[in-house]
């Protein structure tokens, strides 16, 4: 029961990345670049079928399973440990919505939609979904990071509440 609002949150990251995409797509031409902020940042319809930052394009099968294998992983443990850190439970959650995002593209048609240039920087062009998981992922590893020093501490005698 816990875990329900933590699955909405991850629908409503795909929704947000689906209408993102979608608004893009349906008023943009492909390689149409809007700036936003001149020399900065602007909004770039790109499709990409590599990972990310355009890396190994072409891999759409092997993509498609290593984030089904990924999505598998991160919700069986937070289903079979009973997970309720809610660190955890929010990293997860963007992991698991900008994964499932990112994975409707791909098997749907077999690319995914990219938008947010940052031109300044010459970065890679990414989406909602990318972010999301970025976010997750360092989530994540603060979440690790955490949970290791409070065992640490707990090792030593020291006392936690057991919940980051």
């Amino acid at each position: 029961m816990y875990l329900i609002p933590w699955g909405i949150l991850s629908l409503l990251i795909i929704g947000i990345d689906a209408l993102s995409k979608y608004v893009v797509s349906e008023n943009m031409n492909l390689h149409q670049s809007i700036p936003l902020i001149e020399g900065v940042f602007s909004i770039t319809f790109v499709k990409n079928t590599g990972a990310s930052f355009g890396m190994l394009p072409g891999g759409r099968w092997l993509f498609i399973i290593i984030t089904l294998v990924m999505m598998g992983i991160i919700i069986g443990y937070t289903v079979k440990k009973q997970e309720k850190d809610k660190l955890y439970l929010l990293s997860a959650s963007f992991i698991v919505g900008g994964g499932i995002g990112n994975l409707i593209d791909r098997i749907l048609t077999g690319e995914v939609v990219d938008f947010f240039d940052f031109c300044l920087i010459n970065f890679a062009i990414f989406n909602v979904a990318d972010c999301f998981i970025v976010v997750g992922v360092i989530l994540m590893l603060v979440y690790y990071f955490v949970a290791e020093i409070k065992e640490k501490k707990a090792e030593n005698g020291g006392d936690t509440d057991g919940n980051i």
